[in-house]
Parts: structure tokens; sequence; C-alpha cells
């Protein structure tokens, strides 16, 4: 008799919608976990269109939105110098804009887990100072082995296994400018470029890359990009595509500022993580010539990257090579 009771039918009937109405909201719920995760692992398109507010960075077949980062604070910004011309940069940001949307238009995000190889080196100097014995110098070996991929033969196959290769290049390649009142400044025939085979991108941000002005500088920024290699440092952070992964690359002089550094490379790893960088590389020229070990300070800094975002700390220095993750 109680099967026939219409206030039980009513309550079975109650009991089955609500038993529905869960299986709806958790079929919801799993569905927007999944697009969560989709859009967390291709950064998103918004990143992708994003305009820049500085000069525009090259832009090369491996790069997504190659873009330049305002000036860093402090010596790095005092020696380097940023131009902050309104209709360049109007100009530079719809050029980024064009280019991030006919790239984003074949490019397919990953669906699953990445694996990503990064080779980082310490310091790359391919040229000499006016000083050097030329016989015994870089130059003289350079034109007497008459092969360049000599140089870096011991690496080739580390460099060609993975993803990314990074190096520290110290130095310019360029026959302008004059030479810097200082105990070593190297320059190097731009031909030399061509030792640098399998290198993916270089941080120009340390010590030599104004021994001979800013004409040079700028001239070995073309040099290398012509090369195929992405520069950065100083004023222009970059976010390159490898893997289908967004790769933020930054670089930092801290050898004069120390402790003070801080500020403008945490500005460094907040804009690129700002265009969409899902993995960010911080590449910091410090440390003590001839010590070992690092200073206070590199501690200091190397925490505050990392606080700041940063997922990979490379410093670089004569004696003084720290990587840490």
């Amino acid at each position: 008799m109680a099967k026939r009771d219409p206030d039980w039918r009513k309550k079975q009937l109650q009991k089955r919608l609500y038993i529905l109405l869960g299986a709806v909201i958790a079929v919801l719920a799993v569905i927007l976990l999944i697009v969560n995760i989709v859009n967390r692992r291709s950064g998103g398109s918004a990143s992708s269109a994003t305009a820049a507010e500085g000069p525009l960075g090259e832009i090369t077949e491996d790069v997504v939105l190659s873009t330049a980062q305002p000036a860093e604070a402090g010596a790095a910004a005092a020696t380097a110098g940023t131009e902050n011309n309104a209709a360049e940069n109007a100009a530079a940001a719809s050029a980024a804009a064009d280019a991030a949307a006919s790239t984003a238009a074949g490019t397919t995000a990953p669906t699953g887990p990445v694996k990503l190889t990064v080779t980082a080196t310490g310091d790359v100097t391919i040229g000499i100072d006016d000083s050097f014995d030329y016989d015994t110098s870089f130059n003289g070996t350079y034109y007497d082995v008459e092969d360049p991929d000599w140089f870096f033969e011991n690496l080739a196959d580390i460099f060609k296994a993975d993803d990314l290769t990074i190096i520290n290049f110290e130095g310019v390649l360029s026959e302008q400018g004059e030479r810097e009142d200082k105990q070593y400044a190297f320059r190097g025939d731009p031909i030399f470029a061509k030792v640098l085979t399998g290198v993916d991108a270089a941080n120009l941000a340390n010590n030599h890359s104004f021994d001979y002005g800013r004409d040079a500088y700028e001239d070995t920024k073309q040099i290398l990009a012509d090369a195929g290699i992405t520069t950065f440092g100083y004023d222009r952070s970059m976010v390159i595509e490898v893997n289908g992964i967004k790769v933020g690359l930054t670089g930092t002089l801290a050898l004069y500022d120390e402790w003070d550094a801080k500020d403008g490379m945490v500005e460094q790893i907040e804009w690129v993580k700002q265009q969409g960088a899902q993995l960010v590389i911080s590449s910091v020229h410090w440390g003590d010539e001839g010590e070992y070990h690092q200073a206070d300070w590199q501690e200091y800094l190397g925490h505050a990257a990392v606080d700041a975002g940063a997922d990979l700390v490379i410093g670089t220095q004569y004696r003084g090579c720290i990587v840490s993750l």
C-alpha cells in the first residue's frame, strides 16, 4: 500500500531529480576544470596579442611575440639608455600586434605535459682586447683553423639535442665605435658569429657589451639576429616560443648595483609574465671575480628572482657561475 501512496511517489520523483541535477553539476564542474587547465597551459589567447610599451625587438621564426622591456633601473639603464619616441612606439605596437595575430593563427597549444631541455653556458667571448698577443688569441686561432665549428665541436651534440641554448655573450661583434677606457675591452669580427652554431639566445646584460659604445652594441644585436640568435638583457626582455611554450628571457647586470639590482630584475620578470610567459628564465651577470662561492647579495637576488616568478635563475661571471632551480 505504501508504494501507491502519492506522497511516496512524489518523494521518489524529487529524489531522482536531485540525483540528476547533481550529476549535471558534476559534469559541468569537470568541463570547467578541463577548460581552465587548457587555458593555463596555452597561456590564453589575449597575451599573444598584447602590445609592448618599448621599442620593438626582433621577431624571428621561433618568436611568438618579441618585444622590448622598459629600461632597467640603475647603472644598466644609465649605460644602455632607451629612446621613448611616441611615434616609433605606436608603430612598434601595431607591428607587434600584427605579428602576434599572424603567428597565433598557425600555433597549436600543447595539450599535455611538455618536456623542454635548456642548456645554459657561462661567459662567451669571441674576440680580443687590443693588448692580447694576436698569434695566441681567439682571432688568430679563428683564421688558423679555418673552421668556425671547431670551437664548439665538443658541445655540438649537446646544443643539437636541447630545445634552447642560452649563452652570456661578452664583448662586441662590430667594426664601429671607440674603445672604452677600461682594463679589458673585447671586440671581434662580425664574421665570428659563425662560431655560435646551435646557440638560440644570448644575454647581453654584462660588463663588456658596451666596450665600444652604443653603436657597437646595436651592431652586435643585429649581427647576432642575422645569425638567428635572439638577444635580450638591459632594456630588452623577450618572449619566445619553444615547443609550444612561451618562454620569457630576462637579463640583468648586477656587478655594480649588487643589492640595488633587484628592482630592475623584478620589473623584467613581471613584464614577461604580463606578456604571457609560461616559463621564465632570468639570467643575471653577477659575482665577485676570482671567488668560487656566492656572496650574500647573490643569494638575495636569486631568491628575489624566484619570488617574482622566475622558474630558472642562471648566474654568470668568471669563476662565479651559479645555476639554481
